[in-house]
C-alpha cells in the first residue's frame, strides 16, 4: 500500500512539473538527445527539438514560451501539409520550381556579393563643391511640392505668464530675445527652426491656422503671425519662407542629393565591375559561346 501511494506521489509531483513547465517538454538537457527527438512528422517529414531552439531566444515566461513553440509546431504542420500535397499535385511542373527556386537562389547571391563588394569600395566622400554641382544642374528637378519655413512655433496656454513678452521677443532680432524665446518654459509645444527648414503645413496642422486656405497669403502678411482659440494662443515667427512650385533652398535638398549622387556611383561601380569580371573571364578563356 505504501508503494502504490509513493508511486501516486511520483506520478502528481511530475504531472505538476509538466503543468508547470510546458514549454520544458519539448527540450531535452541530454546533449545526446537534443537534435535527435522529433516533435512532430508530417508524412516523412520530421521536426526536431533542435530545430525549435531559436524560437525562444527573447521569451523568459514559461506559458508564452509553451503558447509559441504550440503555435510555431502547428505552423510547421500546415505548411508541410501544403508542401505535400504540391508537390505531389501532377498538374505543377516541378521542373519550372526548380528552375524558378535556382534564380532566386542566384539573384540572393548576387545581391549579396555586390552589395559586399560596394561597401567595401564605394567612394562615399561627397564634397559641398559635387553637391552645389549637381543642384546648379538639376534645378529644375527640386522644385518643392509644398511651402516650407525656417523660423519659431509655439503653442502656449492663454494662462502663461509672460505672454506678452513672448509676443515682443517674437519681433526683436536681438540674441536676448532669441534666448528667451528657446528658454521660455511654458510653452506646451515648441519648434525652434531658425537654421533648418521644416513644413509649414506640418506645423500649422490642427491649429486654427490650417483653416486659412490661402497659405501663401498667410505666410505673407506679417513676420509673426498669431492666432488663439479658447485655450490656446498660436505664434509663429517666420524667419524665411519659401512657397510650393518654388525651386527648393540648396540646404532643404543637401541630403536628397547626396543620396542622388551616391546612388549614381553604386550603379556605375557596379557596371564598371561587371565589365572587368567579363573581360577577366574572356581573357581567362572562362566564357566561350558556341555558334
Amino acid at each position: 500500500m505504501k508503494k502504490c501511494v509513493y508511486q501516486l506521489f511520483i506520478h502528481f509531483q511530475w504531472l505538476i512539473f509538466v503543468l508547470i513547465c510546458p514549454a520544458c517538454s519539448y527540450f531535452s538537457t541530454d546533449k545526446d538527445e537534443i537534435g535527435m527527438k522529433a516533435v512532430a512528422r508530417v508524412h516523412n517529414v520530421y521536426l526536431y527539438q533542435k530545430d525549435l531552439q531559436g524560437v525562444l531566444e527573447n521569451t523568459t515566461n514559461q506559458q508564452d514560451s509553451a503558447n509559441i513553440v504550440q503555435r510555431y509546431i502547428d505552423s510547421w504542420i500546415k505548411k508541410q501539409l501544403l508542401v505535400y500535397e504540391a508537390a505531389n499535385n501532377m498538374a505543377i511542373d516541378m521542373s519550372e520550381i526548380e528552375r524558378r527556386v535556382q534564380e532566386y537562389k542566384s539573384q540572393l547571391l548576387i545581391y549579396a556579393y555586390q552589395k559586399q563588394y560596394i561597401e567595401k569600395n564605394l567612394d562615399t566622400l561627397v564634397t559641398p563643391a559635387q553637391i552645389e554641382a549637381y543642384y546648379k544642374e538639376n534645378q529644375r528637378n527640386f522644385e518643392l511640392k509644398q511651402n516650407i519655413v525656417k523660423g519659431y512655433y509655439l503653442k502656449i496656454p492663454t494662462s502663461a505668464p509672460k505672454l506678452n513678452e513672448m509676443r515682443l521677443w517674437l519681433r526683436s532680432n536681438s540674441v536676448d530675445a532669441q534666448d528667451e524665446i528657446k528658454a521660455y518654459p511654458y510653452a506646451e509645444m515648441k519648434v525652434i527652426s531658425d537654421t533648418t527648414w521644416v513644413d509649414f503645413e506640418g506645423i500649422i496642422t490642427n491649429t486654427p491656422f490650417w483653416n486659412n486656405p490661402n497659405r501663401n497669403q498667410l505666410l505673407n502678411q506679417n513676420k509673426v503671425l498669431e492666432i488663439a482659440d479658447n485655450d490656446y494662443v498660436y505664434l509663429i515667427k517666420t524667419i524665411d519662407y519659401k512657397v510650393a512650385e518654388q525651386i527648393s533652398p540648396l540646404d532643404f535638398v543637401k541630403d536628397h542629393i547626396i543620396d542622388i549622387i551616391l546612388n549614381k556611383r553604386k550603379i556605375e561601380l557596379q557596371e564598371k565591375y561587371e565589365i572587368e569580371i567579363l573581360n577577366k573571364a574572356e581573357k581567362d578563356k572562362s566564357v566561350e559561346v558556341f555558334r
